[in-house]
């Protein structure tokens, strides 16, 4: 009985063990992602910001220095989006608005800073949303826009936010350049993790007269078993 009580206790430090590895693998994807998605969307803005103020040096000072002043503004709301993501993995408190005021900010943002012009829409009734959620879908957007801007040079884009009634479904399509086949880049692939952590379901679309679509489906609610597993990934 000693013997089994002894190995018992190795095979549950073991476990204990793999439990924390396991955990700290979780925080750095999570930190590598909240790095790529807001850190890596504005810079670049920024370097588009940066390309037309450089452009306009040379013509047209008063429009150059606008440039340079927006730049700025990029630079300080980057700052402020690495403040958050620290304070995030301290767990401290973060405000934030709805979903719908997040995503609206973010398409106008989007049109003046990195000149892709972006709209958006909402349809159906809107539900209240986990605020873990609703950053989800936030970062899914954010990375859709950046790689439409960054891959595709996309001039327009639309967000469509439906709320139905078993659950929501986002589709966000730039007019940009459309790859020969879709070889999902760690862009992509954060996409379809972030979703899968929310029992989501993502479809990337190509159509020559349409664009590139990313769609995505997520549920209101959750099984028992997957309200534990995302408790776990939060923790």
């Amino acid at each position: 009985m000693y013997e089994q009580l002894m190995l018992s206790h190795e095979r549950l430090q073991e476990y204990a063990l793999q439990k924390e590895e396991w955990a700290a693998v979780r925080e750095r994807v999570r930190i590598a992602r909240d790095i790529h998605d807001t850190v890596g969307h504005k810079l670049t803005a920024l370097l588009v910001q940066m390309q037309v103020a450089r452009k306009l040096n040379r013509v047209d000072s008063i429009r150059s220095e606008q440039a340079y002043l927006e730049c700025e503004e990029l630079i300080r709301s980057a700052l402020q989006e690495v403040r958050l993501s620290v304070r995030a993995i301290r767990d401290e408190p973060i405000t934030s608005t709805s979903i719908n005021e997040s995503l609206k900010i973010l398409s106008e943002e989007f049109t003046k800073f990195a000149h892709v012009h972006t709209s958006f829409e909402v349809h159906g009734t809107p539900v209240s949303l986990p605020n873990n959620l609703q950053l989800t879908a936030f970062r899914i957007v954010q990375e859709s826009l950046t790689n439409a801007q960054k891959h595709g040079q996309a001039k327009k884009a639309v967000i469509v936010l439906d709320y139905g009634e078993t659950g929501f479904s986002l589709s966000i399509t730039n007019d940009g350049e459309l790859p020969g086949k879709i070889k999902p880049g760690f862009g992509l692939i954060n996409i379809q993790e972030r979703a899968s952590e929310w029992n989501g379901v993502v479809h990337f679309r190509m159509d020559r007269k349409t664009g590139f679509t990313v769609e995505l489906k997520f549920p209101y609610s959750l099984t028992e078993m997957e309200r534990k597993q995302i408790e776990n990934l939060d923790s």
